[in-house]
């Protein structure tokens, strides 16, 4: 039930702004990408399909189990894996392993996707794995923000982008800290962490400064309003009461 209020929201609201992110993200021959907090798949079932050059890689990664699992049955049903040469592997991440793009990547196909479930702030990949990552309304989830910044800047190639997603102004991150605590008193848990950690992307100075910390010379940072049928879906699940230079943007 919760991934299907998800998804509808999703492709209304989150999917455009993911689909627009992997465009700016994107380069011109194959490469390797990242997306973090991918939810239920949505967009990168279409990227894989559509967007990717052959011979690229990307990996889908959630913090959330539930999600990880609806993304799985996303990817299984897709119109990606009807291409020839599209090949999609389900990755149980191993406690302190670190993965290398080039050892999941070998075989004989096109395009592969890996989806994973995992710590976004802590993605376990070796340094400069990949060409673009991608992070929609994640970040402001996170417990630490600047270990998530720190994290990407040293996953990127140099010459790679990141392009992040994150709520602009706040008055909308107040009714988005509301729609949390609601959940939370419904007894659902969206994260780990306290909703008292959403507090990054209402201070696009703060932004801007854990960029500079993280090692990015080279970003922009613009503002977005969380729409309201997203902090509709929160409330929705409350009342249901469910058990070179490297660069980076930042929307």
């Amino acid at each position: 039930m919760l991934t299907k209020y998800y998804n509808e929201v999703y492709i209304q609201n989150t999917y455009p702004l993911a689909a627009q992110s992997y465009n700016r993200a994107k380069t011109e021959k194959a490469g390797n990408f990242l997306e973090i907090g991918c939810g239920s798949g949505l967009a990168a079932t279409h990227v894989a399909a559509t967007l990717l050059k052959p011979k690229s890689f990307l990996c889908a990664l959630d913090y959330a189990k539930l999600m990880v699992d609806d993304a799985k049955c996303n990817f299984e049903k897709s119109n990606f894996l009807k291409l020839p040469g599209s090949a999609f592997e389900h990755i149980d991440p191993e406690t302190g392993k670190i993965y290398r793009v080039d050892d999941l990547n070998k075989g004989d196909h096109d395009v592969k996707c890996v989806l994973m479930q995992a710590d976004g702030q802590n993605p376990p990949f070796a340094d400069e794995s990949f060409d673009g990552i991608i992070s929609v309304y994640a970040v402001m989830n996170m417990s630490n923000p600047q270990m998530f910044f720190d994290n990407i800047y040293r996953l990127l190639k140099p010459g790679g982008k990141a392009v992040v997603v994150a709520v602009g102004s706040s008055s909308s991150l107040d009714k988005y800290k509301e729609a949390y605590q609601a959940c939370a008193e419904a007894g659902i848990r969206m994260t780990d962490d306290d909703v008292d950690t959403i507090s990054l992307a209402s201070d696009p100075q703060l932004v801007n400064k854990t960029l500079a910390t993280a090692g990015f010379k080279n970003y922009m940072t613009y503002v977005q309003e969380v729409p309201e049928p997203l902090i509709g879906l929160h409330l929705k699940l409350a009342l249901s009461n469910m058990p070179e230079e490297k660069h980076a943007e930042t929307v």
